[in-house]
């Protein structure tokens, strides 16, 4: 073998061992923490105005989290016939700076058309997570799903 492919083979080998992901750390561990929060929604319609529940457990060593409820609740009268799909969800914390917080594959079911993916937001501490112009690529209809606002969770939860 010549040097360039023993070098280049070198190169993917260490670069295989170093790009393994790293599990976050919640705290605290072993925990199932309320959510709640206002959050506007939109598919085509809305923005509509909703107040949002559920509940989030994290695991006992690192690893994500999990959404094990979410729901839609008091607000404009279209908030209660938007649901939440394919829950329970993992929940990723994603350090750096701002940290970010990633609902992975959530499905959202609407009056327009349903929407699915990975919803993310910037952790702002004390347990709050901001989504702003956070998006949902559309399963069904026309236009993805829009969300902003800002939940919390308590007690309040971070992770490093």
């Amino acid at each position: 073998m010549n040097k360039i492919a023993m070098i280049a083979m070198g190169a993917f080998a260490t670069m295989g061992m170093t790009t393994a992901a790293t599990a976050e750390t919640w705290t605290p561990a072993s925990t199932t923490s309320s959510l709640s929060g206002a959050l506007q929604v939109s598919k085509l319609l809305g923005p509509f105005n909703c107040g949002v529940s559920g509940s989030i457990t994290t695991p006992a060593g690192s690893g994500n989290a999990s959404l094990t409820s979410l729901a839609l609740t008091a607000g404009d009268s279209t908030c209660t016939s938007i649901t939440f799909t394919g829950g329970p969800w993992a929940v990723e914390g994603v350090p750096g700076s701002p940290k970010k917080v990633k609902i992975k594959n959530l499905g959202v079911t609407g009056i327009t058309g349903n929407c699915k993916g990975d919803l993310e937001g910037t952790y702002l501490g004390g347990g709050q997570i901001q989504f702003v112009n956070a998006t949902l690529p559309r399963t069904s209809g026309l236009g993805d799903c829009k969300i902003n606002g800002t939940i919390a969770t308590s007690p309040a939860l971070d992770f490093s």
